[in-house]
């Protein structure tokens, strides 16, 4: 990282009349804002996104501005802001489109499919994963193909087909082991444990999870560590094992306020409301279920099953709630001085 701002800050010298220059500063924001998506940093990956995208609107580089636009979108699915999201994915596949580049376009018609299921637009992903498929096995490449049959499996399992889920990420997951790609490793294990879940099978989905936990701290990736806390701590909760359920959940969560990752933190949210019920502080879980069940930013498996904890519970909705994140940032900070030194088995910059 800090290579690429010193290269970038000596781009910076150069005139910029310097197309070349201005191209090449341009990569190096691009190159930045995929660092900071790997590390969780959404915020700081989207500003460097934009910048790239300036840049190489400046030089009239339709490949570059279709990369920015890729870069924005996800980052803007990462935080929340899906309708943005979704524009910017839509652009992406245009300029890609007229770029000639099917890897890129590739990219970003898996990931607005992605955001098209956020939007309960199944019948629309599931025609935008299987071309992506199509490509991706025309291209020859297994690591996409990999990726996109995860992605094709979850809109199976959304619409309740999960024999053809479960075929999907059992593929998947031969492929990334066949071609060395861990995260998709991770991913395929973790979908795989909510197949197992369905199938009343919890300590297997249990175990599938730790693998993912495993992999995620081996690779330092946030996006897989978070995954597998949110199947660890459904896991638990389904075993009736509701200590471990709240365990799982405030570590998941307190790794998710750092990272700007909204979808995440809100399937947490959710586990940990459902918890805290089962564990006799009805008041705070009914806050947290009715403001995830009221978030229209939150995915729609979400707020279902936050509403199906609510009925459960019984008793009026709570209709003025603090949003979601503050609810969270509250539990945290008044439970922090009992919670965080027993829980949290790394160093913890936040309450140190």
């Amino acid at each position: 990282e800090k290579m690429l701002i010193q290269a970038r800050s000596a781009l910076q010298t150069v005139p910029s009349t310097v197309d070349d220059a201005i191209e090449e500063n341009a990569f190096y924001c691009s190159t930045l804002s995929d660092l900071h998506i790997h590390r969780g940093q959404y915020e700081a990956a989207y500003q460097e996104a934009q910048e790239a995208q300036r840049l190489f609107q400046q030089v009239g580089s339709c490949r570059g501005m279709g990369r920015a636009n890729f870069l924005l979108g996800m980052t803007s699915y990462r935080l929340g802001r899906v309708e943005q999201a979704r524009e910017h994915l839509l652009e992406a596949v245009e300029m890609a489109r007229q770029a000639g580049e099917p890897r890129l376009r590739l990219t970003a018609i898996d990931t607005l499919a992605d955001v098209l299921c956020h939007f309960g637009e199944y019948e629309s992903a599931q025609r935008y994963f299987e071309e992506a498929l199509e490509t991706s096995r025309s291209l020859g490449d297994l690591y996409y193909s990999a990726l996109i049959l995860n992605n094709l499996g979850t809109v199976h399992f959304t619409q309740q087909r999960f024999a053809q889920a479960g075929d999907c990420y059992q593929e998947s997951l031969e492929l990334c082991q066949q071609v060395g790609d861990r995260v998709g490793e991770a991913i395929a294990l973790s979908n795989l444990s909510e197949i197992a879940s369905l199938e009343g099978e919890h300590g297997r989905a249990w175990q599938l999870c730790e693998q993912t936990l495993a992999i995620g701290r081996e690779l330092d990736d946030t996006w897989t560590i978070l995954a597998a806390f949110c199947g660890l701590a459904e896991a638990a909760f389904a075993q009736g094992d509701y200590a471990r359920s709240q365990e799982c959940a405030i570590q998941g969560l307190h790794l998710a306020s750092g990272s700007q990752t909204l979808q995440m933190q809100a399937r947490l949210a959710v586990s940990l409301g459902g918890t805290l019920w089962k564990l006799g502080n009805a008041e705070t879980a009914r806050q947290l279920l009715c403001a995830a069940s009221q978030d229209q930013a939150c995915a729609d498996d979400v707020r279902q099953r936050a509403q199906a904890l609510l009925v459960e519970m019984g008793g009026a909705n709570l209709v003025d709630v603090p949003p979601l994140g503050t609810l969270v940032i509250g539990f945290w900070e008044a439970e922090r001085p009992q919670l965080c030194p027993m829980r949290v088995r790394q160093r913890c910059k936040n309450c140190a």
